[in-house]
This record gives C-alpha cells, sequence and structure tokens, in this order.
C-alpha cells in the first residue's frame, strides 16, 4: 500500500534534517581526513561512521521516494 503524501510542513523539516547531517558529514569527512593524514587511528573510524550514516540515510530516502504517489 502506497503511502499518502507528505505535508508541506514535513517537508521541510526533512529538507532541514538533511541539510544539517550533510553538513555534519563534509565537517567529520574533512576533520577525519585531517586525522588520517596525521598518522591517527581514529580518523578511520570516524571515516567509516560517517560513510555508513550517509549509505543509510540515502537508503531510506530511496525507498521512502519509492513509495510516494507520483
Amino acid at each position: 500500500m502506497p503511502r499518502i503524501g507528505w505535508s508541506l510542513g514535513q517537508r521541510q523539516q526533512t529538507y532541514r534534517y538533511l541539510w544539517a547531517f550533510g553538513i555534519a558529514s563534509v565537517i567529520a569527512i574533512i576533520f577525519s581526513l585531517f586525522a588520517i593524514a596525521a598518522g591517527k587511528t581514529g580518523g578511520w573510524v570516524l571515516l567509516g561512521m560517517f560513510l555508513c550514516g550517509d549509505a543509510v540515510v540515502f537508503l531510506v530516502i530511496k525507498n521512502v521516494k519509492k513509495d510516494q504517489p507520483g
């Protein structure tokens, strides 16, 4: 059964959350690259965590878009 479309408020809030997550991801990836360049193993952990988070968000959005009407 397809989902009913989102209201304007829900779409705006989702848009704000995605922007905030995107900005946090970019900052974390930059910091992790600096940590990797400095030879710290924690940089790889941070990079992996945010790349996994980005993949999850991408898959959820892809799944939700597929279920939206027209």
